[in-house]
């Protein structure tokens, strides 16, 4: 990675995130696209996971066995029972996979969870903020 011009590739990155499928079990699909080649570099997104949404570790290791994906989780140990507000934000670091037809872009995505809100007069949804990720090189 020493001979890409980390600038140059930072410079007009575009990232996005989106959450897939609907209801608790959802896949949250991350993509960057480089201002250059990465050259060969590797290229991984820190996402802050507020506490109403986590990643499971039990089935992260069992994707990780079968090399379906790459990411690390701090703390690496997650209490998947808790409800919202007593659960903590969680740290991931999810390693991103190039794309075939482009050499700037990259991508992963990773199954995500929500938690149980505390119970709400007069209302059957609840907000979890997620904000965006950076991009590690």
């Amino acid at each position: 990675c020493v001979t890409l011009d980390v600038q140059a590739a930072c410079r007009d990155t575009t990232v996005t995130q989106e959450l897939l499928k609907e209801g608790f079990h959802r896949d949250l699909l991350v993509k960057v696209e480089l201002g250059e080649d990465a050259g060969e570099c590797a290229v991984a997104a820190q996402i802050r996971l507020p506490p109403g949404i986590y990643v499971d570790p039990y089935e992260l290791a069992t994707l990780q066995q079968h090399n379906l994906t790459k990411a690390v989780l701090l703390p690496d140990v997650i209490d998947v029972e808790a409800p919202e507000y007593l659960a903590r934000d969680v740290l991931l670091l999810l390693f991103l996979e190039p794309e075939a037809r482009c050499s700037r872009c990259f991508c992963a995505a990773v199954p995500v969870h929500a938690r149980y809100h505390r119970p709400a007069r007069g209302t059957q949804e609840a907000l979890v903020a997620l904000h965006s990720p950076e991009v590690l090189l």
